[in-house]
């Protein structure tokens, strides 16, 4: 309780187990990096303390029984801590937000016509660029042929 400005805290390999063992962190609001990875924790309970921490950015799970016993663990991560940028060895991008948030409001459907939705805008985005690169190439060689 007395660590206020605590920003990362590494207690991976500790043999922590139950949600008793980690309750405390939430009284370290700044902590924003937490390993926790290769304890004993099993419970999916401790998600309940993790969406506690307003700062949390990066965890690290690795290592805990709790990743298999959390159905659908990194959507459900995702959804469930909003500020995460880093779960476990990849990052959290926008599109996996945006998707596994559309997964947990409307399942597998939702959640495959939002991937849908992110290629598309992918995919216009690279068009947009090839086609102005191609703009700039005709400018070029007009004013080529000017000369």
């Amino acid at each position: 309780a007395c660590l206020k400005v605590l920003q990362t805290l590494q207690i991976a390999h500790n043999k922590l187990q139950t949600v008793e063992d980690i309750q405390h962190l939430q009284e370290c609001p700044s902590i924003s990096v937490l390993d926790l990875s290769h304890n004993n924790l099993s419970d999916p309970a401790i998600v309940t303390v993790l969406e506690t921490m307003p700062n949390l950015h990066v965890l690290n799970l690795l290592g805990n029984q709790v990743i298999k016993n959390i159905a659908n663990y990194r959507k459900t991560l995702t959804v469930q801590l909003k500020q995460l940028m880093y779960l476990d060895d990849r990052p959290v991008f926008p599109k996996d937000r945006a998707c596994a948030e559309a997964w947990a409001v409307g399942g597998l459907e939702a959640e495959k016509a939002e991937r849908e939705k992110w290629e598309t805008r992918e995919r216009k985005k690279i068009q947009d660029s090839i086609d102005a690169l191609a703009a700039i190439r005709r400018k070029t060689e007009e004013k080529k042929r000017r000369k």
